[in-house]
């Protein structure tokens, strides 16, 4: 693979493509299989819904989600 060696990316786009949500957040769709890992704080207010999201939603079930 090409950029076997990164550890993160960034998807740079234009804000106009993207959706505003709430004041400055943009959101965009993309390919959940670009997305291996999230990594999460212990006091992360959204825990439960993440781990629910990955056991429910067939399109994430590869997906790891690590606490730092």
């Amino acid at each position: 693979m090409r950029y076997a060696f990164e550890q993160e990316w960034r998807c740079i786009r234009m804000l106009k493509r993207l959706e505003r949500k709430a004041g400055e957040i943009y959101v965009g769709q993309f390919d959940p299989g670009a997305i291996q890992h999230i990594v999460i704080a212990d006091e992360c207010s959204i825990k439960k819904e993440l781990h629910d999201l990955v056991t429910t939603d067939v399109r994430y079930r590869d997906l790891e989600i690590m606490a730092r």
